[in-house]
């Protein structure tokens, strides 16, 4: 995979750590890469057009207001997700990861009614209010063609409109190749 892509215009706005569940992993046996090696960066530049409108949520915001005993059966009880659009289902994951040293949890959401989640009940119903809570405390911002934004993706997700013209790079704390790929 290459550090830096375009991101296709037929790609769907959807709530996504980049590296995580897109692009897919290994499908159809599993769709979402181990923690390990997700990037801990993605940066965003809008490269022609129009403002492109994006949105972030912050997951320090969501453990905040998240019903402690939802964040607690999302770290016991993993889901399956069902994509309406490509039929595909993943395998099944934790969706809330465990507390960090700071305080924050990494979150992997998926937005309704395209992805259905299944598992137990109680997960399924955990899920869909952290899912609530991030609609309600995401930050939307616009982004200019030049403009370029960096998201640190172990404590956010981040979601563009499926005609964003972006140029997305991501890569790791200390990773070298990153700079020379931006510049280029």
């Amino acid at each position: 995979d290459s550090m830096v892509k375009d991101l296709k215009e037929e790609t769907v706005s959807i709530w996504r750590r980049q590296g995580r569940h897109f692009p897919r992993y290994d499908p159809p046996r599993r769709l979402f890469r181990p923690e390990k090696s997700v990037p801990e960066f993605v940066a965003a530049m809008c490269t022609e057009g129009d403002e492109v409108q994006g949105s972030i949520v912050d997951f320090r915001k969501l453990r905040a207001v998240a019903d402690p005993e939802d964040l607690k059966i999302l770290q016991q009880e993993p889901l399956a997700f069902f994509d309406n659009e490509t039929g595909m289902r993943s395998e099944r994951v934790l969706v809330a990861g465990e507390m960090e040293e700071d305080g924050s949890v990494i979150l992997d959401l998926r937005d309704a009614p395209r992805f259905e989640a299944e598992g137990q009940a109680e997960a399924v119903s955990a899920f869909k209010r952290l899912g609530q809570l991030a609609e309600r405390w995401k930050e939307d911002f616009q982004l200019r063609s030049g403009d370029l934004i960096v998201v640190n993706n172990k404590r956010a997700a981040h979601r563009w409109p499926s005609h964003a013209k972006l140029r997305l790079v991501q890569g790791t704390r200390g990773a070298d190749q990153w700079q020379e790929r931006v510049i280029k």
